[in-house]
């Protein structure tokens, strides 16, 4: 109740303007810039998500970077995506013909079905310590932050 009378106290002070009707209070979980995010954690939007299942397989290198893009949105719910990614930026090189394969289509179908399976990402606790682990392999460069030798971010 503390936090809520500072809340309001807060907004009595800096008088902003909003739309009751578009308000919710006293819930568990609000969807926000195509998150969830609730007491639990963070995860995707479901109605967000169906854009990526249904897009079409790419014909031309301007669709590889549409659906690039897209997806990008989501990579922190996808571990490693931009290693899952690679065979799909490989078309996009200049001076490299588009030859869509086993392995782009591969490429394409994880990237896809990956969100709809993306774990919840935890939210950060600041009294604890972070650790930050990197590596670097010919393709990515990859880091995950640890809270008591535990990936913070995926649960």
């Amino acid at each position: 109740i503390g936090h809520l009378r500072q809340f309001f106290s807060s907004l009595r002070e800096h008088k902003p303007f909003g739309n009751i009707e578009k308000c919710t209070f006293c819930v568990n979980s609000v969807v926000f810039l195509g998150f969830v995010i609730g007491i639990n954690g963070v995860h995707v939007d479901p109605e967000k998500i169906k854009a990526i299942q249904e897009w079409p397989t790419p014909k031309i290198v301007g669709d590889i970077r549409s659906f690039h893009g897209l997806t990008s949105f989501y990579r922190r719910l996808v571990a490693n995506f931009s290693a899952l990614a690679s065979p799909l930026n490989e078309l996009t090189k200049k001076d490299v013909s588009f030859l869509w394969g086993e392995k782009q289509e591969r490429a394409f179908q994880l990237i896809k079905d990956k969100p709809t399976h993306a774990p919840i990402l935890a939210l950060p606790n600041f009294s604890k310590t972070f650790k930050l682990e990197c590596d670097v392999s010919r393709i990515v460069i990859g880091a995950i932050l640890l809270q008591e030798g535990h990936n913070c971010i995926f649960q």
